[in-house]
């Protein structure tokens, strides 16, 4: 059996807390580049961890038809060629940034 973990405000202390883990888990951990997911990868080596990629606010938050196209490019593209495990939270910007029915709704 192997537990599930998600981080979607991953900090110094929110991390320390996987030293407590003495069984198998992956960690599903929020990031907004994979430059960011590495270096938190770096320092973790005990637990699978799983790259979740987020846009920056204004851009959409959550991966959407409503996210910025140009946030999208950059995350699919940073992951081009790459064997990275990645989840998609893939949700509408109902709270992070509602503006972006009305502004990428045409795009």
């Amino acid at each position: 059996m192997k537990l599930s973990f998600f981080e979607e405000f991953p900090t110094k202390e929110n991390l320390e807390k996987l030293k407590l883990i003495t069984f198998k888990a992956k960690l599903y951990v929020a990031a907004y580049s994979l430059k960011e997911f590495e270096a938190i990868k770096t320092k973790n080596k005990k637990i699978e961890l799983v790259y979740w990629p987020l846009l920056q606010r204004k851009e959409g938050y959550w991966i959407s038809p409503f996210s910025k196209r140009t946030a999208l490019l950059r995350i699919f593209n940073e992951l081009t060629e790459k064997n990275v495990p990645i989840m998609l939270d893939l949700e509408l910007p109902t709270t992070r940034n509602p503006w972006l029915y009305l502004t990428q709704l045409s795009k």
